[in-house]
């Protein structure tokens, strides 16, 4: 796995924002994330040509990524919390805990789902302080 990581601000852009080249050579969107995921979550002794552990440093390194370009705060912090659980289950499919490594993968996924624009809850309807309810 190469990381190179540089920090750049364009005289346009106020900001520094981070630049990174990455491993994988897609667009990283969710349904990429998605193949990793299903391969990790998957892995059994059965499959002895796929490495767990390279498996959950590339989901780990995807989530980064995608984390590094994103700009809205709600899907930001879904996200932060998904990298948390992806490295937890790196670090549990490093010290041969599968069972609890594939349950954090789990986790991670299910907030990435959550944090991103498709599966995110809809608002329907508002409640107003005098118990009136307005569909939107």
């Amino acid at each position: 796995m190469v990381l190179t990581v540089a920090v750049c601000a364009p005289p346009w852009f106020q900001r520094p924002h981070l630049v990174a080249i990455m491993s994988f050579n897609d667009e990283n969107t969710l349904e990429d994330i998605r193949g990793v995921y299903l391969l990790a979550s998957c892995w059994g002794e059965s499959m002895p040509d796929v490495d767990i552990h390279k498996q959950a440093a590339e989901f780990v390194e995807r989530i980064e990524y995608k984390i590094a370009r994103n700009r809205n705060r709600t899907r930001h912090n879904w996200f932060a919390i998904a990298m948390h659980h992806a490295r937890t289950a790196k670090q549990q499919f490093g010290g041969g805990d599968f069972k609890s490594g594939r349950e954090s993968l789990d986790l991670a996924w299910r907030h990435l789902e959550s944090g991103n624009k498709a599966s995110r809850r809809r608002t329907t309807f508002v409640a107003g302080s005098d118990g009136g309810i307005q569909a939107v």
